[in-house]
């Protein structure tokens, strides 16, 4: 993580090194910071994918759900495809799953 952080200093507009410190800080559960810079990340590229997946998983675990479906609905509307891959391969956790099957994104 210290690499990440000595390349998001110099380079504070990269979405990438920005998006990969964040996935960092949530892995690590430093969920605020990892909030942040999704939000960062958000301000910089709204259509980013990565960002609102990983907001609404932080804003579930906090039990903030309004947000969350709001971060998943976000997400759906990205890239449905993407998300409806990882719905369906088990790629995501338990309570997401649950979370978007209760919001019937994925039902005709």
């Amino acid at each position: 993580m210290k690499d990440l952080k000595k390349r998001y200093r110099k380079n504070p507009k990269d979405i990438e090194i920005i998006t990969r410190l964040a996935l960092s800080y949530r892995k690590s559960n430093y969920y605020d910071n990892a909030n942040n810079l999704f939000l960062r990340c958000l301000k910089l590229d709204p259509s980013n994918f990565i960002a609102y997946y990983n907001l609404g998983e932080i804003y579930l675990g906090r039990g903030d759900l309004k947000r969350s479906k709001l971060c998943f609905k976000k997400t759906y509307e990205i890239d449905s495809e993407q998300l409806y891959f990882m719905f369906n391969h088990e790629s995501m956790p338990v309570m997401t799953h649950s979370l978007i099957s209760e919001m019937r994104l994925f039902q005709s």
